[in-house]
């Protein structure tokens, strides 16, 4: 009778007993990556930002197929040129702590968030749309938001980068 409580009360709670907490602090993964596919509210043009927790970072912006696809062939588009790339070095603690700020800003938390707002709410482009996708501490992430806490830090990151030049 004992043993058939015991299992009973484990069976019950095993939801509690074994849940994930909630990605807090991305550790020092060099496995680390994050994208983030931004359109801004501002009329700039598109950018992608890739993190590689190597030590990477790309920044590229226009209106270039180029921009959101490596790979594209799309060679007759009109604005096939319209691209500016930055390939930087960063430390993998410089990379780290960069998406970290995505962290901070809710990236874990977003589509919770974002399944809870009507229509309206989720198509509002004034802060700007960004898809980010990644894979922090092991955990796939992808959200499609227009949080302005999000599309701050891309934007903190994009300014950093296209102001110095990359970051000096």
């Amino acid at each position: 009778m004992a043993v058939a409580l015991c299992a009973a009360a484990l069976a019950l709670s095993g939801c509690a007993l074994f849940s994930e907490k909630p990605l807090t602090e991305v550790n020092d993964s060099q496995l680390n990556w994050l994208t983030a596919r931004y359109h801004p509210a501002n009329g700039t043009a598109p950018c992608r930002l890739e993190i590689i927790g190597v030590g990477s970072v790309e920044f590229r912006q226009g209106r270039s197929p180029l921009v959101f696809d490596s790979f594209s062939q799309d060679v007759d588009n009109p604005a096939w040129g319209d691209i500016i790339e930055e390939k930087l070095g960063v430390t993998p603690a410089q990379a780290r702590w960069m998406m970290q700020l995505f962290v901070d800003a809710g990236l874990t938390k977003e589509h919770k968030r974002m399944k809870k707002l009507d229509d309206k709410d989720r198509s509002d482009a004034s802060a700007g749309i960004v898809t980010i996708t990644a894979k922090l501490n092991g955990k796939p992430f992808r959200v499609r938001t227009n949080n302005p806490e999000l599309t701050g830090v891309v934007d903190a990151i994009i300014e950093a980068i296209v102001s110095n030049r990359g970051f000096r």
